[in-house]
Order: structure tokens, then sequence, then C-alpha cells
């Protein structure tokens, strides 16, 4: 239970940040398992008169042996059942919680602890998309999709493989643009997509004189960008705001923001269609500031007597 809680929160923060975001069923921010497991007993999830309700069955059952000493494949093994019928689509894949993962189609596994290192399914009839979840693979070293029917773009997750070394992707009908992490792949037949890479996110971004009220910020330019996006988003909040997506110098100030409060501030750029697709780069790196101190109130002019 503590592995499976474990692991979900960690993709959530993932997904929000560093934070584990509320829900409609979770009215409060939640940091790790055991807060968890202390809320469900608030509410009486454990309350059952024959006694505690049975665990749930381990997430991935039998495809990964000895769990609790494995968490980086069964990780990897929740992943990919999970992107299953996102990639498959019509074709079959005998990916099963039920039979070793070692033995799933495609999937090869390596290493001390074992991951899963390699994913071979050329030419399997696959008619979905790309999955997003396949970035979460760290450890894989070859992915090879090609000859198949596969649709969409390519997800930038697939750019922060850093141990990647081979992949294929000819043969499908794919749109969008490359993430620009896949440029150095040593062995690749991107070329064949006719496709443009994805402008790279701007770096160096960093803050002026805070105010009040406002955060200056400035970073370096990307070449081939033709504007720019500032975001941001204060200590309350999951989601971010677009402050403007109209920028072509490499400075900006977010204003009527709140005094004495912490802010997230991210940007990104804009490729020109020729030395870069033209769509949006993933994000900068995010820079947190907090604004300056907030100006005492007025004093009221002292009060006239009546005569």
């Amino acid at each position: 239970f503590t592995q499976a809680v474990t692991t979900a929160n960690q993709a959530r923060v993932t997904e929000y940040g560093g934070r584990i975001g509320p829900e409609t069923d979770l009215p409060m921010l939640l940091i790790n398992a055991n807060q968890l497991r202390q809320y469900y007993t608030a509410v009486g999830a454990y309350n059952h008169p024959d006694g505690p309700p049975a665990q749930p069955p381990p997430p991935c059952r039998l495809a990964v042996p000895n769990q609790t000493d494995n968490p980086g494949l069964m990780a990897d093994c929740q992943s990919l059942f999970a992107a299953s019928d996102t990639l498959r689509g019509t074709a079959t894949l005998n990916w099963s919680v039920d039979m070793a993962i070692t033995s799933w189609d495609g999937v090869t596994t390596g290493g001390t602890p074992s991951r899963v290192t390699e994913l071979d399914l050329s030419s399997e009839s696959l008619t979905g998309s790309i999955p997003s979840g396949l970035g979460s693979l760290s450890e894989l070293t070859t992915l090879d999709l090609s000859s198949n029917s596969l649709t969409g773009e390519i997800p930038r997750e697939l750019g922060g493989l850093s141990n990647l070394t081979e992949i294929r992707l000819s043969g499908n009908s794919l749109t969008g643009c490359i993430p620009i992490g896949l440029k150095d792949v040593t062995t690749n037949d991107l070329s064949s997509l006719n496709l443009l890479y994805c402008p790279p996110a701007p770096e160096g971004l960093s803050t002026g004189t805070i105010a009040e009220n406002s955060i200056p910020h400035s970073w370096r330019s990307v070449s081939g960008a033709t504007k720019y996006r500032v975001e941001y988003r204060d200590a309350y909040s999951l989601d971010w705001t677009v402050d403007d997506d109209t920028i072509t110098g490499t400075t900006h100030t977010v204003d009527e923001l709140q005094c004495e409060m912490w802010h997230q501030f991210r940007v990104s750029a804009y490729g020109n269609g020729t030395t870069y697709a033209a769509d949006w780069s993933d994000s900068s790196a995010v820079l947190t500031e907090t604004t300056g101190t907030c100006a005492p109130p007025a004093s009221e002019p002292p009060s006239t007597p009546a005569s």
C-alpha cells in the first residue's frame, strides 16, 4: 500500500511542480504517504466494523518480483502498463501484470538494479500514439517504434531520456516537432520524419531589482526564436498564468504582484518555422523570487476640529 501511494504521489509531485495538488476528495495538501494514511483514518476509511479493508494488490503483481527491492523496475512496469492502450491502438501486446515484464513484447531489462533498457516494437502494427509516459523510463537506451501506424505528436518528455543512444520512429504519421533533446541521440532516423526540431528552452533566467509589486526578468536569447512567453504563479496557485506571450526582446517585468509573497516564473521561446518549428519550446528552469516589503499604509491627515 505504501509503495503504491508513494509511486502515485511522486507522479503528482512531478505534475504539479514539486507539490502534491489537492483534489476534490483530498481537501488538503499531502506531502507523503503517511499523511495520506492519516487522512484515510480521519475520514473513517479504516473504521470498518470487520476490521481494516483488504490491502490492494501490488501495482504490477507478478510482472516484477521482489517489488520492495526493485522500485525502479516497478515504476517502469507501471509506466509501460499505463501506456499500453494509448500505444497499441487496435494492435495486440501481451503486456500483463500477471506475466513477468521480461516476457513482455519488445521489452528488455538490464542493469543492477534491473530497469527497462530497451523498447523495440518495430513492425508491430501499432495504431495508437506515442505516450508521454515513455519519457519516465529513465534508463532507456533504445527506443524503436518504426514501421507502425502511429499518429500524433512526439511527446516532449522523450527529450529528457538522457541515456538514449538509439531512437527510430520512421514509418509512422507523426506531426508537430521533434523534441530538441533528441537531436544528439547517436543513432536515429529522425530526418525521415520531415519535421523540424522544437525550439530549445531559454536559459539564464534571472531577476533585476525587485520592487514591492513587480519583479523584472532577463534571459539569454534563443537563436531562431521570434517571441517569448513569460508565465508566473504565486504561493497559493498550482496553475500558471501567462503574463505576456508577445515579448520580442529578452527582458520583461511582471507587475501587479502581491507584496511579500514568493512567486515562481518561467519563460518559453517560439520558433521561426525555419531554424526551429513554429511552436513553443519547453519552459526554462523555474525561478522562485519574493516580492518586496509591503509599504506601510498612508497615514490619514489629522482631523480639523469643528468650528
